[in-house]
């Protein structure tokens, strides 16, 4: 390939770029991987988070100090696609029940959606 078609090439790349915007939605989508006890395989939760800014994230051990791991996942989660178990305390309840990784895993992926380049690499 010629040098001004490479030129071309990469001028086409960077138009077709998303335009950069300070407004950020106020969710997110990931994909969770939740370990399964015993030897079933695991199992991927896609969640949707809330976005925080990076005060909110610097102050969220405060926010969370003293709360259960239902009412933390309750302040990080805006839904989730859990065919027949809608987003509500009881399902969080029963997702911590038999999944008992998972309040550390999603707060993890939480964590690093928010802080660290890792997260975006597997999505």
């Amino acid at each position: 390939m010629n040098p001004t078609a490479i030129a071309s090439a990469a001028a086409t790349v960077a138009s077709a770029a998303i335009p950069f915007t300070f407004d950020l939605p106020a969710t997110f989508w990931i994909d969770v991987t939740l370990t399964t006890p015993g030897t079933q395989p695991d199992q991927v939760l896609p969640l949707e988070f809330k976005y925080r800014t990076r005060e909110e994230m610097e102050a969220l051990p405060t926010d969370i100090e003293g709360k259960t791991d239902a009412e933390i996942l309750g302040l990080l989660i805006n839904d989730w696609k859990a065919p027949g178990r809608p987003f509500k305390p009881e399902n969080v309840q029963l997702l911590i029940s038999r999944f008992h990784r998972a309040p550390r895993e999603i707060f993890d992926a939480y964590r690093d959606a928010h802080w660290n380049s890792k997260a975006r690499a597997k999505n």
